[in-house]
């Protein structure tokens, strides 16, 4: 996937989507490479090029939950970047994958050009992955014995 036909970059202005390429590094990483650990800062949004990235919650002991798995076209940590609060999971490369980070202080300052229709998208985002992440653990409780 090229960088700027990743859907992160639909909804900004052509100008903007442009200025926050260039602020954009990509890397291609090694499968069980971690992008970032959990009570890292959150500096940055990660978009998955290609490849596959799992977040992943300690659990007790040495025990590991896979919350989500995100793949080509989505992305992620960008709560943080907006809260400005520290990781919350492990991020963790399956297989060979290759991402973009976009760092959050150039995301804020192009969202404040942008329209509030922009920040009203990315909103949607972060609460569709936020269901998903509370139906997995429902699943998951129910499976419970």
């Amino acid at each position: 996937m090229n960088l700027l036909t990743h859907p992160f970059f639909i909804h900004f202005s052509e100008s903007s989507a442009k200025a926050l390429a260039e602020y954009t590094e990509e890397f291609t990483l090694n499968d069980g490479t971690a992008i970032f650990q959990d009570g890292d800062p959150s500096e940055d949004v990660i978009l998955v090029l290609d490849g596959k990235v799992d977040l992943i919650k300690k659990a007790d002991g040495d025990r590991k939950i896979t919350i989500t798995s995100v793949e080509p076209g989505d992305y992620f940590g960008e709560w943080g970047v907006l809260d400005e609060q520290p990781r919350s999971t492990d991020a963790i490369c399956v297989g060979i994958t290759r991402v973009a980070k976009i760092p959050g202080p150039a995301l804020l300052r192009i969202l404040h050009q942008e329209p509030a229709y922009v920040t009203l998208q990315m909103l949607r985002t972060i609460l569709k992955h936020l269901r998903r992440s509370n139906e997995r653990f429902v699943e998951a409780m129910l499976k419970k014995p």
